[in-house]
């Protein structure tokens, strides 16, 4: 479907040279391969070992791509993604064209303003860095794999940056917001009740795995989890809607789940609204400390009790959670543990902070959603229970499976 860039690939090296380069520097290009052959044949010709490869006439010689960045760069200004039909963009670019067109719109006055006119254009490197998250391609493959990009791996280094930069600042305080409406809450209560008779919930929330790259000896035991792989432990709660409400990426894969609810800004938020009196009620896992805010479930519940019964409701209100990371993790492939993330635990953190924003924007534009696939990072993982010394309130989940039937 998409033009193959093999020819233009021979070396990549000087390609990023393009952001600093003038005319002249094209014009020494131009003479350093424009070499006289004749000059070139006398000096073959007094080489024994050149004599001896020119005897075999079956090799052919290899061939030369003459000044191969001004021609990747003739290849780029010719190109542009959004040109191209919607269905194709997704498959090129991994996103709707209209939710790129939005970022392009609402970022362009964001991003430096270039200092050439032959600059790379705001929607291609938006286009670069989208891409990069959703393929969880490498860098290099995100540029070159397509010739409706058409650039270099240091050039989808800075693009990704930049972008990362803009969408922290803007995107994602106005893509993620914690708040509810009353509106909201009654919508979301009534919306979890209906699917697993569990009463008040406005949020369900959990922790995930990001696999990232060693972040060096002096920190590599604190991002180490049980798994024996480096990772972030993001924490992450959500409506019905699937619509993440809070995303928190910034702690260490070994920390506990339950630890880092307890230290969390969620944690924070919701006791203060309870304290106001809103009675805010939020579904986990066994990993996280039962009290007045969490619904967590009953350990080792006999079969056929009404322990078991509430375990059963209460797995269905956590699907929600479950289905939205694997949403997040699934349309944003950089997330899913296939490859980790070459960065330091600081960018991958903007990175999930972007990814979990643009999820929210899909959600908003009635995207459709991808398969969802198996992560990697959460695969045979056991089941483990919250170990803390949090003082623990039982009466409200005893009473409501006192009332089950």
């Amino acid at each position: 479907m998409f033009p193959s860039l093999a020819l233009y690939l021979f070396d990549d090296s000087d390609d990023d040279d393009y952001l600093e380069e003038d005319d002249d520097d094209e014009e020494e290009d131009d003479d350093a391969i424009n070499v006289d052959p004749d000059d070139a044949d006398k000096k073959d010709d007094d080489n024994p070992e050149n004599i001896e490869k020119n005897d075999k006439p079956d090799e052919e010689p290899r061939p030369v791509v003459k000044n191969m960045s001004l021609m990747r760069r003739n290849l780029r200004y010719s190109s542009n993604p959004l040109s191209l039909p919607d269905e194709d963009f997704l498959k090129l670019i991994g996103l709707d064209k209209a939710i790129v067109m939005l970022l392009v719109e609402s970022l362009k006055n964001d991003f430096k303003k270039p200092l050439k006119s032959r600059a790379i254009p705001i929607s291609l490197k938006i286009c670069a860095a989208v891409r990069f998250l959703a393929t969880g391609n490498y860098q290099q493959g995100v540029g070159n794999e397509s010739a409706f990009l058409a650039l270099s791996q240091p050039v989808v280094s800075h693009a990704l940056t930049e972008f990362l930069e803009v969408m922290e600042k803007k995107i994602c305080p106005n893509w993620i917001k914690p708040e509810m409406t009353d509106a909201e809450k009654q919508n979301a209560r009534t919306h979890f009740y209906r699917e697993s008779e569990l009463p008040g919930i406005i949020q369900a929330f959990d922790c995930t795995h990001v696999k990232i790259h060693n972040p060096g000896k002096d920190r590599n035991r604190a991002y180490r989890n049980e798994k024996g792989f480096y990772s972030l432990n993001v924490l992450l709660a959500c409506d019905h809607e699937l619509v993440f409400r809070s995303v928190e990426a910034k702690y260490p894969g070994s920390y506990k789940d339950g630890f880092i609810w307890n230290i969390s800004a969620l944690r924070q938020k919701m006791y203060e609204d309870f304290e106001r009196g809103g009675r805010p009620r939020l579904v986990g896992d066994a990993a996280f400390p039962q009290n007045q805010i969490v619904l967590t479930p009953y350990q080792n519940a006999v079969a056929g009790s009404r322990e078991q019964l509430y375990n059963q409701r209460h797995k269905e209100a956590t699907r929600f959670i479950e289905r939205a990371i694997g949403l997040l993790k699934s349309r944003f492939r950089c997330l899913l543990g296939t490859k980790e993330l070459y960065y330091v635990p600081e960018k991958a953190t903007t990175i999930v902070n972007a990814c979990v924003a643009l999820h929210n924007i899909c959600r908003a534009y009635k995207a459709k959603d991808p398969p969802i696939e198996a992560m990697a990072s959460e695969t045979d993982t056991p089941e483990c229970f919250y170990d803390g010394s949090e003082e623990v309130s039982t009466s409200i989940r005893d009473s409501i499976r006192d009332s089950l039937l």
